[in-house]
């Protein structure tokens, strides 16, 4: 059974898809969301989606998750 994510997490999960999705194009995909959040969301909304994905992601695309894992390199403790 996997927990569902709450309302803010819920959201952050359909902004960074959508970051994901319209940098398609790029090659760079996964390290340009990567960029994205770290530039422009707050540590609180990082530190969700960090959390999230390591606990499976549940509806992250696939280059959203790995987006996330470069993020969780750059605030490993």
């Amino acid at each position: 059974m996997t927990k569902t994510p709450c309302a803010q997490v819920t959201h952050l999960i359909k902004m960074l898809n959508q970051i994901v999705n319209n940098n398609l194009h790029n090659d760079n995909v996964v390290e340009v969301s990567a960029t994205h959040m770290k530039k422009f969301w707050a540590l609180s909304m990082k530190k969700l989606i960090i959390e999230h994905t390591n606990l499976g992601g549940e509806g992250l695309e696939p280059a959203a998750k790995e987006a996330v894992m470069v993020l969780a390199e750059i605030y490993k403790e």
